[in-house]
């Protein structure tokens, strides 16, 4: 293992958790102001000048909001920059143990998968510790697939490929959208001849 590339993992890793808090934070602010702005304006019309108030700070949070995100990409840029190196320099189960993958869990991983596949694909980051949540909401996750999805975005191979993968998945011939009518027949309650 080289504790170079490791130390910069992770440093990198707690530069990503630090900001995914400070993001955390601005959404929740951000949500909170639009919110309660919403609650006065259905209520008194005395009450739209501190409606108005909140609007005005929900729009002050929002540029520093935006730059959070560009930070994220970055961050992302950074992490999936860094996954070559990384994968060399450890094996499989440093990786596993890097990530905080839990021992129950590193059997749904294939033997050999690299970093940004632990974490984007498998989404095992930390895994006991996010065991319960609905949704993947791990920091080096939010981070990489941030960057994969306007990276995919920005160039024609990667919208060809999301499109395809959409059509395969939620098209009209696909598993998961088949719209079919239950095979349901009628069945008379009175026995035939009764009446």
């Amino acid at each position: 293992m080289s504790a170079q590339i490791v130390t910069q993992f992770l440093r990198l890793r707690r530069s990503i958790r630090q900001h995914q808090v400070l993001l955390d934070r601005a959404s929740a602010t951000r949500a909170m102001l639009l919110r309660q702005a919403k609650v006065l304006d259905a209520g008194s019309p005395f009450d739209r000048a501190r409606a108005a108030t909140y609007r005005a700070r929900h729009e002050n949070i929002n540029p520093f909001w935006h730059a959070g995100i560009e930070r994220r990409r970055a961050l992302g840029r950074q992490l999936l920059d860094l996954a070559p190196a990384f994968d060399a320099a450890t094996t499989f189960e440093q990786r596993l143990d890097l990530l905080n993958v839990n021992v129950a869990d590193r059997a749904d991983i294939t033997p050999g998968a690299g970093l940004v596949m632990i974490v984007a694909g498998y989404c095992r980051e930390d895994s006991a510790a996010r065991r319960r949540e609905e949704f993947n909401d791990g920091a080096l996750f939010n981070s990489a697939h941030l960057e994969i999805v306007i990276t995919m975005a920005d160039s024609a191979t990667g919208r060809a490929a999301t499109e395809k993968v959409l059509v395969d998945v939620f098209g009209p011939a696909a598993f998961h959208m088949l719209d079919e009518k239950p095979k349901l027949h009628l069945v008379s309650t009175t026995p035939e001849g009764a009446l």
